[in-house]
């Protein structure tokens, strides 16, 4: 029978190791979209209407270092992504995430735009 430091120990364990095998996800996908020249906003939501903006330069880098930098988040929320970001070089996307605004999904994990680039940028396509 596991006592309940033990279990506390193992629980914690767990957990880091989670967390550094989502980092690990974050900075795979960070090398994946380094390349970027240009971001591509794409938006279908009932407040924003449907459309799309691109970002070209150092907008582009700041969206790119944003989300290459994020934190893994682990926790549940009620999230409906309206935002997708793709993430291009050339004529080829290296890849994309779906956002609300503070949080985002990419490969298939969740993680928090502590900048708030993110959220600026929706708002921003709210003032259009």
């Amino acid at each position: 029978m596991i006592d309940k430091s033990t279990f506390r120990v193992v629980a914690i364990l767990f957990l880091f190791a989670a967390t550094c095998i989502w980092a690990a996800d974050l900075d795979k996908f960070a090398k994946k979209i380094a390349a970027t020249d240009h971001v591509i906003v794409k938006y279908d939501d009932e407040h924003l209407g449907k459309g799309s903006l691109s970002l070209f330069g150092e907008d582009a880098k700041t969206v790119l270092r944003a989300v290459s930098t994020s934190e893994v988040d682990k926790h549940v929320y009620p999230n409906d992504p309206t935002v997708i970001v793709e993430f291009w070089q050339g004529t080829n996307v290296l890849g994309h995430i779906s956002t609300d605004g503070t949080l985002f999904y990419a490969d298939g994990s969740q993680y928090r735009d502590s900048s708030k680039v993110l959220s600026r940028l929706k708002k921003e396509l709210e003032s259009k």
